[in-house]
């Protein structure tokens, strides 16, 4: 819509008018707690989201992926009661008696 009175300049509204007073800096760190709340979950969120991508969205694979790999020694099958089912396996990492 074009002024009508050239005289007369549109008035200009800006954060500063529009939330000037006692409560404006309570808002705008409120508002800015908010934010990095939400920013916060959407990190973490992404970060699982990818995580479960990436490991096919089973439990153990997302703890495989987080373990250490490296060179250690494994002892297999040693038992522990008078069951065949009954054996262990023992992961040491090098130089572990």
């Amino acid at each position: 819509m074009p002024n009508v009175d050239k005289d007369i300049a549109p008035a200009r509204m800006t954060h500063a008018t529009v939330l000037s007073g006692p409560f404006a800096g309570r808002f705008w760190r409120s508002l800015a707690a908010r934010l990095r709340a939400l920013a916060v979950r959407r990190v973490v969120g992404l970060v699982v989201t990818a995580l479960a991508a990436l490991t096919g969205c089973s439990a153990l694979d997302a703890l495989d992926a987080v373990t250490p790999r490296g060179e250690g020694t494994r002892s297999a099958g040693i038992p522990y009661g008078p069951g065949p089912r009954q054996t262990l396996d023992v992961y040491a990492p090098p130089g572990a008696p």
